[in-house]
């Protein structure tokens, strides 16, 4: 008789598995307009708890698997139907990884642009410094040999 405790367990996860990577995967899709609108703290703090719910996730999975694995005497119906999920699982992390990718290359590409705003408006500030109105040099200094 398989054990229903260990089933009922793996279907909850691999349930909040999927509905964890869907959450991740509609966040990252509105990071655009997050970059626009938060600050860079409450972004790394949003990412900081994407990363420690997706490693809680993770290592309840490692436990569960060895459970799993060892666990001789799940059907193959029961088997089937936790691969499928697994399955989805899986197909929603490939997903999340490159939205990732494609997330890391967005936030590179606005901090280049930023870089190079950065460095335009220094260059203007530089040339406003050598180039600024107001009294000439010679009226600044004093002539010591006067």
């Amino acid at each position: 008789m398989p054990n229903p405790l260990l089933v009922e367990r793996m279907r909850d996860h691999l349930a909040r598995q999927i509905a964890w990577y869907e959450q991740l995967l509609s966040e990252l899709e509105a990071l655009d307009a997050d970059i626009v609108r938060m600050e860079p703290s409450e972004i790394e703090e949003r990412q900081r708890i994407r990363i420690n719910g997706t490693h809680i996730l993770e290592e309840e999975f490692a436990i569960l698997q060895r459970e799993w694995q060892a666990d001789a005497r799940l059907s193959p119906s029961e088997r089937h139907i936790m691969r499928e999920l697994a399955q989805r699982a899986e197909g929603l992390a490939t997903k999340l990884i490159e939205a990732h990718e494609a997330a890391i290359a967005a936030v590179g590409e606005k901090m280049e642009t930023m870089q190079r705003a950065w460095n335009g408006i220094r260059q203007g500030q530089d040339l406003l410094r050598r180039y600024h109105a107001g009294p000439d040099d010679a009226a600044i200094r004093i002539d010591r040999k006067a």
